[in-house]
């Protein structure tokens, strides 16, 4: 009996946990963590990481709401908060939010040349549940590539 209770009880747990991770629905593919494998600018790769300072570009979708974060040597990091949006195969990126309290940082990181208005509009070329790939052209007429893959 103490079995079936105990059993019951962690199996309503785990249950009620899981049900929690999916912020007002589910997003498809988009959901989880991605890292940014490479960028390219008119089709030439763009050094995201040698010698930058910058270990890891990582990305988080949930809801409407997305982040990049850029890792940073010693477990140090920067986090940038935007939203996010998905019509067909046109995806939107938001950045520069304010909060009264400034809890947050809401710009983007400036090596990753997302439009400086803070609202970039990309294409998706690919999209499935393990990668990323969406490209904008920015005011200069340079094709921007993003490649990201996910990581969970």
């Amino acid at each position: 009996m103490k079995y079936l209770i105990r059993f019951t009880l962690l199996l309503t747990l785990l249950l009620t946990t899981g049900a929690c991770t999916h912020n007002d629905g589910d997003i498809g593919p988009l959901f989880g963590y991605w890292r940014l494998d490479k960028m390219t600018v008119n089709d030439t790769p763009h050094n995201l990481y040698d010698n930058t300072g910058v270990e890891l570009y990582a990305f988080a979708f949930q809801s409407n709401v997305m982040y990049i974060q850029t890792m940073l040597p010693h477990l140090d990091y920067d986090r940038a908060f935007g939203t996010w949006s998905l019509d067909g195969d046109v995806m939107t990126w938001h950045f520069r939010w304010t909060d009264m309290n400034n809890y947050a940082n809401y710009t983007d990181p400036e090596a990753l040349m997302l439009d400086p208005s803070g609202l970039t509009t990309l294409h998706v070329l690919r999209l499935t549940s393990s990668h990323l790939d969406v490209e904008y052209t920015d005011t200069d007429g340079k094709v921007i590539r993003y490649y990201l893959t996910k990581t969970k």
